[in-house]
């Protein structure tokens, strides 16, 4: 190197060096700055504005907060940079990419001229560590400061701000104010206003401005996916992916997860074998995010031996990986081969599990009921040091009571330091699931009590109690409170709670009403087979009738409807009814679907 064969070296040279290394990509050159910087006071140099600039930079690329703490003590000792606008703005900067917020506020309001680049440092800060709110603080500040105007840096940020906190209004308040001031957006602007857009589900706005980029690239184009999963347009989204691979450009990482990401949640298999295809093609059998994505859509998915021949034939493994599979045995049923799944990972792993493997691993015990497994699992618990996690003693509250275990549960939840509005529901929960409602609604009233808002979850449980002792009184009270008291909007389930509550308790017509009355519960297979089977229950044949002609309407191959108003005229006597029905359902080719047990 040049640098060492120099028998005098001066500051510039110094600063030179020290500069090479703080603008180099290497972490490791980072690290040399400062040992340059050592060398350089060794020799009595003292670092000067452009040094100081220079190792902020190398400091910030480590996120060496302490390292930027010093330099600026040194400038304040020294009366080194105070008033240089580059020196300033370097320094909010490095406080902010080390996450150092606070602090970045102090200075930049200590601040005696702020440029555009201050403006930008502080407010891309606030957006990028998660407050888009304060950044767009600063960004109308900065608006009304005289003789400042936004660049296309500030624009962008500000949109970014809008979007994660879906404000539309002043999104689209931007966008009019960069229209007006015919602003040529750049692809970074145009990107967050597809974001801005896309978020606020606003997606025709989005394709607009999208087809307005003359050059797009993979990011701008992955927004672009973002935006239509976002709105549930997976055709369009999928659209994009096909203009990405006719023009060229490369996919990464972030395209393969969204896309992924939809075909798991919408349980779209035949798409997700095309991104696998693609996956080969293009060399993300080596990405261990993609990989894990796979096994987590290939398992939502309920292809279950294609998602572990996948994890089979990964190189490399992570918790994220075992988990996903055991998640996809836990959803359908298999819990026996989750625990399998467990036991190979510690076996090739030895890792220690984490509070998401071990949450996992109790809801496939509690599906198989096995108290001792739950205990030992509990054990495990206090040896990793894992016993203050409230989501693994919220799980042991559900799994001992699913287990028969409801002493064990109840002793758990009186034991707990921090209970949470998750640990009051699991306890609601696992009252519920062993028929106690009198507790349940203790619990309830406890709530109030003590001020712990509840919430959906909570109020499923509680009707659903209701229902199983047949409550209806107070199912009802419970079931108003949602709307009067907490202000609540009831779904689809807290009806279908009380139209089985109805039924169950003999009461079909009022039951009927109320399904009559809300628009929403007349396409709710869920809810009208639930009735359906109370007038079973009640030996009503005629009301039978109406329902189960509802419900073929919308799911006319349903053999379930076929059977129960079949069995509904046979328990009523009707035995040419009841033949003529099962008849028909042989005809269409409709069968019913066997049930099976867990235990021999």
């Amino acid at each position: 190197m040049v640098f060492d064969e120099m028998s005098e070296r001066d500051l510039v040279a110094y600063t030179a060096i020290i500069t090479g290394y703080a603008e180099a990509t290497m972490t490791d050159d980072s690290y040399n700055s400062f040992r340059i910087l050592g060398l350089m006071q060794n020799e009595g140099f003292s670092p000067n504005r452009v040094t100081l600039v220079s190792l902020i930079r190398a400091a910030t690329k480590i996120g060496a907060l302490f390292e930027v703490k010093s330099i600026h003590c040194f400038a304040l000792r020294r009366g080194v940079g105070h008033g240089d606008e580059i020196f300033e703005t370097s320094l909010i900067d490095g406080y902010v990419k080390c996450g150092a917020l606070e602090i970045t506020g102090a200075i930049f309001s200590g601040v005696g001229k702020r440029n555009v680049g201050s403006w930008n440092v502080i407010i891309s800060g606030y957006v990028q560590y998660g407050n888009p709110l304060r950044a767009l603080n600063f960004f109308h500040f900065m608006m009304i400061e005289r003789n400042l105007k936004p660049d296309l840096i500030s624009l962008a940020n500000a949109l970014l701000g809008c979007a994660d906190l879906m404000c539309l209004s002043l999104g689209a308040s931007i966008h009019g104010y960069i229209i007006r001031r015919e602003i040529d957006l750049d692809l970074i602007a145009a990107t967050a206003l597809i974001e801005m857009y896309g978020k606020c589900r606003k997606i025709e706005k989005a394709k607009e401005v999208f087809d307005t980029v003359k050059f797009k690239d993979v990011v701008s184009c992955n927004v672009m996916i973002g935006a239509y999963l976002h709105s549930g347009l997976t055709e369009q989204a999928f659209g994009v992916l096909s203009l990405v691979r006719e023009t060229g450009m490369r996919f990464n990482t972030a395209t393969m997860l969204n896309l992924l990401s939809a075909c798991a949640n919408l349980t779209d298999i035949q798409r997700g074998r095309q991104l696998h295809g693609c996956v080969v093609k293009y060399g993300f059998g080596s990405d261990l995010e993609v990989c894990n994505q796979m096994v987590d859509m290939y398992a939502k998915c309920g292809c279950l031996d294609l998602a572990r021949k996948f994890l089979d034939g990964m190189r490399e493994k992570d918790l994220v990986s075992w988990v996903s599979m055991m998640m996809g045995y836990v959803n359908f049923g298999h819990a026996d081969k989750a625990i399998a799944v467990f036991q190979m990972m510690q076996l090739l792993r030895g890792e220690k599990p984490d509070s998401v493997t071990i949450i996992a691993l109790l809801q496939a015990l509690s599906q198989l009921g096995s108290s001792r497994k739950v205990k030992e699992v509990h054990g495990c618990v206090y040896k990793l040091g894992l016993e203050r996690e409230s989501s693994i003693i919220n799980s042991l509250v559900f799994t001992y009571a699913k287990c028969g275990k409801l002493e064990a549960s109840e002793a758990l939840f009186k034991n707990m330091e921090e209970s949470d509005l998750a640990s009051w529901n699991s306890m609601i929960g696992a009252y519920k699931s062993h028929g106690n409602c009198l507790k349940a609604l203790e619990l309830l009233n406890m709530m109030r009590e003590r001020r712990i808002r509840p919430d959906e979850v909570t109020f499923t449980s509680i009707l659903s109690a209701c229902s199983h002792v047949g409550l209806v009184e107070e199912g009802w009270k419970i079931f108003y409170s949602m709307i009067d008291e907490y202000s609540m909007t009831p779904c689809e389930e807290h009806y279908g709670c009380m139209v089985d509550l109805l039924g169950r308790a003999g009461h079909l017509e009022e039951a009927y009403s109320f399904i009559r009355s809300v628009p929403l519960l007349q396409k709710s297979t869920s809810t009208l087979g639930a009735l359906l089977g109370a007038c079973r229950i009640h030996g009503n044949v005629k009301m039978g009738e109406v329902v189960a002609s509802q419900l073929l309407s919308l799911e006319p191959e349903n053999s379930g409807t076929y059977t129960l108003l079949s069995n509904i005229y046979a328990d009523a006597g009707q035995w040419r009814s009841a033949e003529r029905l099962r008849t028909s359902a042989r005809e269409r080719g409709l069968k019913k679907i066997p049930g099976y047990s867990l235990t021999n």
